[in-house]
């Protein structure tokens, strides 16, 4: 599942692929609502370590 969400985040989003791989080996398991949100967070402008972080927030 991770080799989709990898290449979704990559195609749909201007983070690099290494930044995707590295933040996904922390969270392995997403939603595709998550997914959703982290592409939304990403076209505006946000860094992958906040995007991850907000996703991490979320769930408390």
């Amino acid at each position: 599942m991770n080799d989709n969400i990898q290449r979704e985040l990559a195609q749909r989003t201007p983070w690099t692929g290494e930044e995707i791989q590295a933040h996904l080996q922390q969270h392995p398991a997403l939603s595709a609502m998550q997914v959703r949100q982290l592409v939304t967070l990403a076209n505006d402008g946000w860094t992958p370590a906040r995007a991850f972080a907000q996703l991490k927030a979320a769930r408390r």
